[in-house]
């Protein structure tokens, strides 16, 4: 997204083939040309959050 506070964002995507040194994916939000800095695997034990909040943001979804 071009609105946010810093240029580094942080997506966890689905990997739908990799060819050669190539990654294709799907469900990022970022724009095209986007530097990638990190990739690291998504691990469910580590990665999975159940207990977090997502502040202001909460009182939205509330009502539906």
């Amino acid at each position: 997204s071009p609105y946010r506070p810093n240029n580094i964002g942080f997506s966890i995507v689905e990997i739908d083939q990799i060819i050669k040194n190539k990654l294709y994916f799907t469900e990022v939000d970022m724009l095209d040309g986007t530097p990638l800095l990190d990739i690291k695997p998504f691990v469910k034990q580590f990665d999975n959050r159940e207990n977090t909040r997502s502040g202001w943001i909460e009182k939205h979804f509330d009502y539906g």
